[in-house]
């Protein structure tokens, strides 16, 4: 039973982790410059960049760039955070079973 609830639970908070990175792209920060405009998206490390450049005439070129590394710490991050309270819960579980038969 322990493991097929460790496997259940481990799929739905993977899949919630990836909702939730999804999800970060909604926020963002930008810096101050002058030349150009930066939009790092992403928390709690930016995974998508956006930026124009005012050099040039309107309409301004825009440029996307995506980090792959930081993408995949984000979902690393945020699959850890949901599996603390479900690996907590299971271990007092097992530690209560054992307290029981022993």
């Amino acid at each position: 039973m322990s493991a097929r609830l460790l496997l259940m639970s481990v799929a739905v908070f993977t899949v919630l982790s990836c909702i939730t990175t999804f999800a970060s792209y909604f926020y963002y920060t930008k810096p101050f410059t002058l030349d150009a405009e930066f939009v790092y998206r992403g928390w709690p490390l930016y995974w998508m960049t956006e930026s124009w450049s005012y050099w040039t005439e309107p309409p301004y070129p825009h440029q996307v760039s995506f980090q792959t590394t930081n993408f995949v710490i984000d979902f690393v991050f945020y699959a850890i955070v949901f599996q603390i309270p479900s690996q907590l819960y299971l271990y007092s579980r097992e530690v209560r079973k054992q307290k029981v038969v022993g």
